[in-house]
């Protein structure tokens, strides 16, 4: 999102769905963070009575959208492509020109509205050399096998903020006591058993 945001030029508005109390509670964090980033926001005449807050064009992230459930029925105009329009109680919100995004790792507690609202883009997980690449810088100063990454990226999960964290510490470990934990498979299996709790593809007893 940060990066559709960049390449637009535009305003990057980072929204914690959990956090977003209904439309007004949305409107106060993109007035917040617009108002930080030395944007105006233009109240451009009456609608229902209320005075209109004309947003520029700006990425609107919803972080853990299906977080909106219990609140979904309120923010429906926002998210409708034809609208995009919040209704507050004190203004009227015209987000024509924002393109929203939304992220969730569980589809399944979307709203059922909302699956019409958006667009569904699901993101493709790594693979396991994918993850290798990106393992492979942090060990620039020592040898290690094409093997002894792949292991350690399904240690990771194949998610890299956590596969990362193991290499980190492997690597801290290895500087501590290189016999007791070289840089091999061994090594990355007596951590697992030692200190994380997991087998060689990252999965604990649960």
């Amino acid at each position: 999102a940060r990066r559709v945001a960049r390449v637009m030029s535009l305003p990057f508005v980072n929204v914690p769905a959990g956090i977003v109390s209904g439309v007004d509670g949305l409107m106060t964090i993109v007035d917040r963070t617009l108002s930080a980033a030395g944007v105006d926001v233009p109240v451009d005449g009456l609608d229902t009575g209320l005075p209109v807050k004309r947003y520029p064009p700006l990425v609107l992230f919803l972080d853990e959208i299906h977080e909106l459930r219990k609140r979904a029925d309120a923010l429906l105009n926002v998210f409708e492509p034809s609208e995009r329009r919040a209704v507050g109680a004190e203004a009227v919100g015209d987000f024509a020109q924002a393109t929203i995004l939304g992220a969730t790792t569980d589809r399944g507690r979307l709203p059922s509205a909302f699956l019409s609202r958006f667009r569904m883009i699901d993101m493709e997980p790594y693979s396991e050399d994918e993850m290798a690449t990106l393992l492979d810088p942090l060990f620039a100063n020592g040898e290690v096998a094409p093997d002894f990454l792949l292991d350690l990226a399904r240690i990771g999960r194949l998610t890299p903020r956590l596969a990362l964290e193991r290499a980190k510490e492997v690597i801290d470990r290895h500087a501590f006591n290189a016999s007791m934990y070289p840089l091999t498979r061994d090594g990355l299996l007596r951590i697992c058993g030692e200190q994380w709790g997991v087998d060689e593809h990252g999965l604990s007893q649960n």
